[in-house]
């Protein structure tokens, strides 16, 4: 007798969908991580053409820090993200606090999962306010996501309000991070130039800069490391 032949297989085979709900968790584990702690998943972003109508209009704020350079490959960014204020909010007996929502502009990268957290630090690096606001959604190159506005009510002191995104897509994976820096004296808001927030706050005494440190001002002044003008 002959051995019996094994049947032969005529399906085809699918090929498996992509499963964006894991690169939504992707990010959302990433953003964790960079930020020490384990997130949940929360709503969608809101579209970038919906920006929030200030009850005082602001101008932009130069001393906002944020991720939009190359990669260590010389690759374009892979995003931009900024914050910006959207109102004044002023209580009954005059403190003022201003609320501020971020744009974060995809450059490259197909499907990508993107996390994001908005946290307050004062100037010695405590955390005053944790996930203040947070959430997830999904985009590709060229697309523009727009995070909810949200702000804080705040006690005088010097603050850094600081948002990150994690973004992980199908080729590309990265933590950007956004900060402004502000002080609140006498219930009065002011935002503070890089120079400001490290010649005024504590910021230099919970972290000592070395004695040859220049400042942003001073290299646009011509300084150079070494003093050397």
């Amino acid at each position: 007798m002959n051995p019996r032949q094994p049947e032969q297989d005529t399906q085809k085979k699918k090929k498996k969908p992509t499963n964006t709900a894991s690169i939504v968790d992707a990010a959302v584990l990433l953003i964790g991580a960079s930020a020490g702690v384990t997130l949940a998943t929360f709503g969608p972003l809101r579209s970038s053409q919906a920006a929030v109508a200030p009850e005082v209009a602001l101008p932009a704020s130069a001393s906002i820090e944020r991720t939009s350079h190359n990669d260590c490959l010389g690759q374009e960014a892979i995003g931009e993200l900024e914050l910006v204020p959207d109102m004044v909010r002023r209580s009954a007996v005059g403190r003022e606090r201003v609320d501020y929502h971020a744009d974060l502009h995809l450059n490259r990268g197909k499907n990508a999962g993107v996390s994001w957290r908005f946290d307050i630090l004062d100037d010695r690096g405590t955390m005053v306010r944790s996930a203040v606001t947070e959430g997830t959604a999904r985009g590709s190159g060229g697309d523009t996501l727009t995070t909810t506005s949200a702000g804080a009510d705040l006690p005088d002191g010097f603050y850094a309000l600081r948002l990150r995104a994690a973004i992980v897509g199908d080729d590309v994976s990265d933590v950007l991070e956004a900060i402004q820096h502000v002080q609140v004296a006498g219930g009065l808001w002011r935002e503070l130039t890089a120079d400001e927030w490290y010649t005024e706050s504590a910021y230099t005494l919970a972290l000592p800069l070395p004695s040859d440190t220049i400042l942003p001002a001073q290299l646009d002044n011509g300084i150079t490391p070494g003093g050397a003008q």
